[in-house]
């Protein structure tokens, strides 16, 4: 079963620039994802292309995990999530881009 800490440990060994995931055909745009003390950060894109612009570092927050990968799952299937997943968190697409670049 995947948890938060199995993402704080990938990204803590290998921290990588990582695209979104969109379901259209817009161009996925790269973002950093790295781990500061045990949480998972990220950051405009290092070195692609087409980078997401962030402001500084973002947090994905452990307690958002659960939800947000049920709404990967969700969305995956063919669900419409998009209003829920707003409200859950504006961090949404960086959550969907990590999921992916695991192949979960």
């Amino acid at each position: 079963m995947l948890t938060y800490e199995n993402l704080v440990q990938e990204f803590s060994k290998k921290p990588r620039n990582v695209r979104t995931a969109p379901l259209s055909n817009r161009l996925p745009r790269w973002f950093w994802v790295t781990v500061e003390n045990n949480t998972i950060i990220i950051e405009s894109g290092k070195t692609e292309f087409v980078n997401s612009v962030i402001q500084g570092k973002r947090i994905l927050k452990r307690e958002l995990f659960e939800s947000m990968f049920d709404l990967y799952q969700r969305r995956k299937n063919g669900e419409q999530v998009s209003q829920e997943a707003v409200k859950t968190t504006y961090n949404q697409v960086y959550w969907y881009g990590i999921f992916s670049d695991l192949d979960l």
